[in-house]
């Protein structure tokens, strides 16, 4: 069974929660770092993505991809 968690508030449809998100981030309440399983090159890019949807990458969250570096 999954959890579903629902936002009641009656302002919630209205509420901008970006910048909320920026500021905990910015604060380093939240660690993104978890979050990023690839940093890769351009020319890595389609063998990653040959990986990503082939299953062979099913740990894949996040990828960067860096342009213009080696």
């Amino acid at each position: 069974n999954g959890l579903t968690v629902v936002n009641a508030s009656p302002a919630s449809a209205t509420r901008d929660l970006w910048p909320i998100a920026i500021r905990l981030i910015d604060r380093g309440q939240i660690d993104l770092e978890p979050l990023l399983t690839n940093v890769i090159s351009i020319e890595e890019y389609p063998e990653l993505l040959r990986r990503v949807t082939s299953g062979e990458e099913p740990e894949y969250i996040k990828g960067v991809v860096r342009v213009g570096e080696s």
